[in-house]
């Protein structure tokens, strides 16, 4: 395990974005084990967007953010998802796929350090009432890519905060496994950049254009 004493925060945007609300875990990155972090593997970390924002009606994800530790050279492909949550046995498990982004490409790393890499988004308003799973995909990861992990709590009433079960989850593509459970050293560290939006879709998949032919 390795402590983080400097760290080096790099936003890999293109643009500053607006943001009413940040969703998902805000904490600090505070270390990282090797070996957590595989190519085709997809992470996702409990949202409540309530606890986060002081929208009134829904929320639009602009941007998922996930910190990396990277070395020179490396290289990563990714993509952002907004997943339904699924109660399985008073347990919260990522559901179904509400949202994708497109790939985001990161190279041209120069230096070894911790990364805040920004995935661009255009995801639909959703309601603020539900709970969500923030998702990153590692499309690839060559040349030396880690996972860290958070501490502290989110300060979630009512939820896990991240570091317990039901929060933070890997699928390798045979189903979501529950991280705390498989030995991960805490929460993982993806967020989401939003705005406040109207007229929210809530989870049924359907496009906002449908939705208005339905009820108008």
């Amino acid at each position: 395990m390795r402590i983080f004493t400097i760290v080096l925060m790099l936003v890999m945007s293109t643009a500053v974005l607006a943001q009413d609300c940040l969703l998902g875990n805000t904490q600090n990155v505070v270390s990282f084990e090797a070996g957590w972090l595989a190519e085709g593997v997809a992470y996702a970390q409990l949202t409540d967007p309530v606890t986060a924002c002081a929208c009134d009606h829904g929320f639009a994800v602009d941007e998922v953010r996930i910190s990396l530790v990277l070395d020179t050279g490396a290289t990563v492909r990714l993509i952002a998802q907004l997943l339904k949550v699924n109660d399985v046995a008073d347990c919260d498990v990522p559901g179904q796929v509400l949202a994708t982004s497109d790939e985001r490409l990161v190279d041209g790393i120069t230096a070894h350090g911790l990364y805040e890499i920004a995935i661009p988004c255009d995801f639909q308003c959703a309601l603020m009432a539900d709970s969500y799973f923030l998702s990153v995909t590692i499309q690839e990861a060559s040349g030396g890519v880690e996972l860290p992990f958070t501490g502290g709590t989110t300060g979630v009433p009512d939820k896990q905060v991240p570091g317990d079960p039901c929060t933070s989850y890997r699928n390798p593509g045979t189903g979501w496994e529950d991280l705390i459970g498989a030995g991960f050293g805490g929460g993982l560290p993806i967020l989401a950049a939003s705005t406040c939006c109207f007229d929210p879709i809530g989870d049924d998949l359907d496009t906002w254009g449908r939705v208005k032919r339905i009820y108008y």
